[in-house]
């Protein structure tokens, strides 16, 4: 299940939050505005205050509501809008807001332009078509343990 912090502006004070991320730990989001950058910057650490990553804060790609089903341990994403992955390429894509075993990174396969696939050999047994969204997103942590945390430029928000 994703949580969702609305990131609020200001070049005067760091807009901070506390979250526990997918990898159970506790961690300080602090966004901050680099003067000489004329960017924001996305900080993390842990509750002890160790620096886990210091990098430009960068926006994933749009979210698509999509609809998932499963037979024979194949995912069946169906977008609501074209995704704009060619047919037959491979894309990451986040899956998310499914709240179920659909949920996650993924490499996925276009069948067409509103169709992508992906193995998941565990079926979720959720009742199908099962509602959620797709995106081609940036993990912020990638590289740096399990967590995860996105930020959504079109929308605002940091989801983890």
């Amino acid at each position: 299940m994703s949580t969702f912090v609305t990131f609020t502006p200001s070049t005067q004070t760091p807009f901070s939050f506390q979250a526990t991320l997918s990898d159970g730990n506790q961690y300080v989001i602090a966004v901050l505005w680099n003067v000489s950058g004329e960017r924001w910057y996305v900080k993390v650490t842990d509750i002890t205050g160790t620096l886990i990553v210091n990098r430009g804060l960068s926006g994933s790609g749009p979210v698509i509501q999509s609809a998932f089903t499963w037979a024979n341990g194949i995912a069946t994403v169906t977008c609501s809008a074209p995704h704009n992955v060619p047919i037959t390429r491979l894309a990451n894509v986040w899956i998310s807001q499914t709240d179920s075993g659909f949920d996650g990174k993924y490499l996925a396969l276009s069948t067409n332009a509103t169709t992508l696939t992906y193995p998941l050999p565990v079926n979720p047994q959720e009742s199908s078509p099962l509602q959620g969204s797709v995106n081609f997103a940036l993990n912020l942590l990638e590289g740096y343990g399990s967590a995860w945390l996105l930020f959504h430029s079109e929308t605002g928000n940091f989801e983890f």
